[in-house]
């Protein structure tokens, strides 16, 4: 998450209704981990997909989370772009609003070299593919 070539850790709260969003630095090849927010504290979500993938193409890894059948407020599909490239600062894009989302995947789904999102709702048959159109 901050481009040092080691893996860290992105966790997403599940089946509460005030989920958050973060990750876990990686310090001295896992001999610590130190704790940072992506979320904010309170976003009355439950977020039952994680997506780790780079969908602005900058070169760093972004976040993608959505709210899932415990959510309070309306149904959103989160993508949190890492605008500082060191996972220290991010920036919230609701992609999808009152749409349920239950395992999104992230994938270059139209092979046009972005990646895309496809997810479907805790239950029911509506399966949604959402085309990043970042590279027209």
């Amino acid at each position: 998450m901050d481009n040092d070539n080691d893996l860290d850790i992105v966790e997403a709260e599940a089946d509460t209704k005030d989920g958050r969003v973060f990750w876990f630095e990686n310090i001295n090849n896992a001999e610590d981990f130190k704790f940072h927010p992506i979320t904010a504290n309170s976003t009355n979500q439950d977020f039952h997909s994680l997506a780790v993938a780079d969908f602005d193409n900058d070169g760093d890894m972004d976040v993608s989370s959505g709210g899932g059948p415990l959510s309070v407020d309306p149904y959103k599909l989160f993508v949190w772009e890492n605008i500082s490239a060191d996972g220290l600062q991010w920036k919230e894009h609701i992609i999808l609003e009152e749409q349920q989302i239950h395992e999104a995947v992230a994938a270059d789904v139209d092979s046009d070299g972005d990646i895309d999102i496809c997810t479907k709702p805790w239950h029911g048959k509506l399966h949604i593919y959402l085309e990043n159109k970042l590279i027209e």
